[in-house]
């Protein structure tokens, strides 16, 4: 079943949205890095970044990637390469496994955690990956 959509509003009822959310299995699921609740804008919401601002962020990101001698991007790393440069702090490494035991996180899922997380601390200029790099990574987990 796929969603119809007129405008902003889906036709489909909140019991049809969720026998399709139901159907995708949690392997595919785990396939997906981050899931974002967007909400409607209204017109008092600001912008905390310009998007020169953004886009040299992201920049700087990348350059720090090249410094590691990442010959791949984060979202690229293999196995082996996530734990070269996927480096957590020791508040980290708990929260971390914390969360495998809460959450039952497969290996994908750990993976894409520790990917995401690892570019969370890019974007803030962190060498390790601290807790608020983690727990962020972890906050664009489907829930």
């Amino acid at each position: 079943m796929v969603a119809k959509f007129t405008g902003n509003v889906s036709r489909c009822s909140e019991l049809e949205v969720q026998r399709y959310k139901n159907r995708l299995s949690e392997p595919l699921l785990d396939r997906i890095d981050l899931y974002v609740t967007m909400q409607e804008p209204s017109i008092n919401d600001k912008t905390k970044y310009s998007s020169k601002q953004l886009h040299k962020k992201v920049i700087d990101a990348f350059i720090l990637q090249k410094k590691r001698k990442q010959t791949n991007l984060n979202g690229k790393l293999s196995d082996k390469q996530i734990n070269k440069f996927c480096k957590l702090d020791g508040e980290s490494e708990i929260i971390l496994q914390k969360a495998i035991s809460n959450f039952n996180l497969s290996f994908r899922s750990i993976n894409k955690v520790l990917k995401v997380a690892r570019t969370i601390a890019d974007l803030n200029a962190n060498e390790n990956i601290t807790k608020q790099d983690l727990m962020q990574s972890l906050s664009y987990r489907k829930r």
